[in-house]
């Protein structure tokens, strides 16, 4: 799980061993590495190992990521927390 600055917004990047296994990904947000909150849900394609997305709403400050995979058998699997400091919103 990767994260990085793409213009004005925030782009993340992670991969999966066995895509057969998961049904959902919930991408969330925290402004302190301790509390997060769900920004967004991406589907699981079948066969599809990695995935992308934009976060359109990050702004100046110290932005903290999760992504967490919601599997088949109803259990999740939380990713690494990721960190990224927005100096100045750039458009």
């Amino acid at each position: 799980f990767r994260i990085h600055r793409q213009a004005s917004d925030v782009s993340l990047n992670w991969g999966i061993s066995d895509p057969s296994s998961v049904v959902s990904f919930r991408i969330e947000r925290s402004f302190d590495g301790d509390w997060f909150f769900e920004i967004d849900e991406v589907n699981c394609s079948p066969g599809n190992a990695t995935y992308k997305y934009r976060d359109t709403g990050a702004f100046p400050g110290y932005l903290y990521y999760r992504v967490i995979a919601h599997l088949a058998d109803g259990t999740t699997i939380n990713s690494d927390v990721e960190m990224i400091r927005i100096v100045s919103k750039k458009g």
